[in-house]
């Protein structure tokens, strides 16, 4: 028994005696005496019971104890039973709480009051606690709920089955099935902790915003009392978040170990999410189409308006996101060490940022075939427009490297016009790394190219340079080369033109022009405006029965060399200079032997005049025979002029033949024969000047020779 139960048990004695006594002077003349009525049933075990009773407990410590009650009944086992109850625990910094009910029951410890029946727990915080049983211990300063309650503070409110609150800490610990709404925002889980400013929620956490719902096995939230709004949200352990009722484009899941929320203080809107550990983020697709999807080891997303649109996003390490057409023909994937994701100002997403190792690919269908696409660089600056998926241009800077097919390509800039299916090289920075690219079939290097993903086409400009892989001027086993200030390439009919001082060579063979045309097939090169061309032939030499090596120098408006027939056609005012001599006419054309190092025939039509040592030769038609060594020449008439002492004879026929190694001459098929016909005399001063003035070609040896002489000029009708 307590110290002061004794005491009242002792009071209570001394004043039931000096009412007896008082009794019984008052009445010692009845014959009777009636108890009470509100003594019946009474336990035989009570020695106490009032009406009213206050109880105080000062301990000295934090808090302090008082119990209220209706009534008040003291049993001889040291407990008591209370009705009407009011418990009262004062502490010294204010912070009191009181717990009402119907009964309540003290144990012998003092310490341990027992409530139940409309039980309601207030504390000075504004936290209001309804339930059916609970008991408090004073010694710890807790109040234990077994079963379900209700609870309140202001806009907080919620549920549970089994609680405790901690009344040092000001804390409501929620066991099972927990119910937590604040706002806009409603929470459940196995477990929870009510702070003032905090909860804590834990095993199968739930979170249900309306339009977004998040689940976690555990969750941190920071709010505002005052304004009955959450302010911050931790979610740790498979967390997750999903909105409801989206649009295509729009954000549709978040994952991740771990996600941050962050709530607008004003609106109470969610704001901003944080992404930690193995997060994903989904998009909202269609019917059409599938919704992008992006991965990283963080993200960082805002939001903005009632239906929480994202405003920006920030990945970071190990990012990568898969965007689709509305085809569902082509998918990219990007990946990158940082993802930036904003807009122009104007409140919708239109550009794409991804920095560090970035990798670009594309897979999608030209016709019926599937190409891939592969783009990798320092940097990536993509526009898109409504969501991500639909991006219509990409800019690569830094190393930029791409693969399509079998096509590569590096640069330090690269534009990819995705609409157009276009991707443009170009030197950026001054970092001296010039656009190129590369086939099976040719390698290309200029300031600026431009190739169709399609495969229809190559564009480059600014000191163009090409390697040829296949087939050359004469030999497939010898690369070709190419310079020029433009390339146009057609893949339809796998032809190339060159312009702008293009040239030409494999080896010591070239062909210059102001514009050059390959067809890729064919072998076929065509020249057009100031077209030179040199050709390294082989002959043998008639001294030293050697192979020796002969250029043949070729001047013309145009040019057509055909490889299928080893023909080299040359047109308008052509000139042809080698070993077959200078022959120039309308058109000149040079047959070629299989191996391409040897001179078949040489023929020449309209207005064709050639020239050897000593000799003009003029007609409408010649051909050459490279084996013999024989010229044939017809017209009306063919006319040979030679140099002789102080004389040029002129020999004329409808046809004359001759070779390079005799001085025989057939005129008209008898063999054999020379006609002269007459005799010229010639001014020897004339004859001086002639010799002076020899026309040169650029490389400075003589490509026309003019014969000096006794000889004019021969003069075409």
């Amino acid at each position: 028994m307590t110290t002061w139960q004794r005491k009242a048990r002792t009071v209570v004695g001394l004043i039931a005696f000096c009412i007896s006594i008082a009794v019984f002077l008052t009445l010692k003349d009845r014959s009777f005496f009636e108890a009470p009525d509100d003594t019946q049933g009474l336990d035989s075990d009570l020695i106490f019971h009032s009406v009213k009773s206050v109880v105080t407990q000062v301990t000295g410590e934090k808090r302090n104890l008082r119990v209220e009650a209706e009534q008040h009944f003291a049993y001889s086992s040291g407990s008591s039973r209370l009705e009407g109850v009011r418990v009262i625990v004062e502490g010294q910094d204010g912070e009191d709480v009181l717990i009402t009910s119907r009964q309540g029951e003290v144990g012998q410890s003092e310490d341990q009051v027992e409530v139940t029946g409309e039980v309601i727990l207030q504390a000075s915080d504004g936290l209001s606690v309804v339930t059916e049983q609970a008991s408090y211990n004073h010694q710890s300063g807790i109040v234990n709920i077994p079963g379900h309650l209700t609870f309140s503070r202001g806009e907080l409110e919620g549920s549970a089955i089994g609680a405790v609150y901690d009344n040092e800490g000001d804390q409501l610990h929620l066991f099972s099935e927990s119910h937590v709404s604040l706002g806009r925002v409603a929470f459940t889980s196995k477990e929870a902790v009510l702070a003032t400013s905090t909860l804590s929620f834990s095993k199968d956490v739930q979170i249900d915003e309306g339009v977004r719902k998040a689940t976690a096995q555990a969750a941190y939230v920071q709010y505002d009392p005052a304004e009955a709004s959450v302010k911050y949200v931790e979610l740790r352990e498979q967390a997750q978040m999903r909105t409801l009722s989206t649009k295509p484009g729009s954000l549709e899941v978040m994952k991740a170990q771990e996600i941050d929320l962050s709530y607008e203080e004003e609106s109470g809107l969610l704001s901003q999410v944080r992404l930690m550990g193995d997060s994903e983020i989904g998009f909202a697709g269609s019917n059409q189409y599938a919704g992008e999807y992006m991965v990283a080891e963080s993200i960082d997303v805002s939001l903005a308006g009632d239906d929480g649109v994202v405003a920006s996003l920030e990945a970071r390490r190990k990012v990568e996101i898969a965007l689709h057409d509305e085809d569902e023909e082509s998918t990219r994937k990007i990946r990158a060490g940082i993802m930036t994701v904003g807009g122009d100002g104007t409140g919708e997403l239109s550009k794409m940022v991804f920095v560090q190792d970035v990798v670009y690919r594309s897979r999608g269908f030209v016709g019926a075939d599937q190409q891939s696409l592969v783009i990798t660089s320092d940097r990536l600056e993509a526009s898109f427009t409504g969501r991500l998926g639909a991006m219509d241009s990409a800019r690569f800077t830094g190393h930029v490297g791409f693969s399509n097919g079998d096509t590569e390509g590096s640069a330090s800039l690269v534009f990819y016009d995705i609409n157009a299916g276009v991707v443009r090289l170009r030197s950026y920075g001054g970092e001296g790394n010039t656009p190129q690219m590369m086939d099976p079939n040719v390698e290309i290097e200029a300031e600026e190219i431009d190739l169709a993903l399609n495969g229809t086409g190559i564009r480059a400009k600014g000191d163009v340079r090409s390697l040829l892989s296949f087939a050359g001027i004469f030999t497939s086993t010898t690369p070709s080369y190419v310079k020029a200030d433009r390339l146009i390439y057609d893949s339809n009919d796998r032809r190339t033109i060159y312009s702008g001082g293009a040239r030409l060579w494999q080896g010591n063979t070239a062909i210059q022009g102001d514009t050059i045309e390959l067809h890729q097939d064919t072998a076929d090169v065509k020249a057009i405006g100031n077209v030179r061309s040199t050709f390294i032939l082989e002959e043998i030499d008639e001294g030293t029965n050697e192979v020796k090596e002969v250029p043949t120098i070729g001047v013309a408006n145009a040019m057509h060399y055909e490889g299928v027939a080893r023909r080299a056609t040359y047109t308008e005012q052509a000139h042809v200079n080698g070993p077959q001599g200078d022959l120039s006419g309308e058109e000149v054309e040079l047959y070629f032997g299989r191996s391409h190092r040897e001179l078949d025939r040489v023929e020449s039509r309209e207005r064709v005049k050639l020239l050897l040592t000593g000799v003009t030769a003029t007609g409408v038609h010649l051909t050459y025979f490279t084996a013999d060594g024989r010229y044939v020449m017809s017209g009306a008439p063919v006319q040979i002029l030679e140099e002789l002492p102080g004389e040029c004879r002129e020999t004329q026929g409808k046809t004359l033949t001759f070779y390079r190694s005799s001085e025989t001459v057939s005129v008209d098929g008898n063999q054999e024969v020379r006609t002269i016909t007459r005799t010229i005399p010639v001014d020897p001063v004339e004859d001086l000047a002639k010799a002076l003035s020899t026309t040169r070609n650029d490389d400075g040896g003589d490509l026309v020779s003019q014969i000096p002489g006794n000889c004019p000029q021969p003069q075409f009708n």
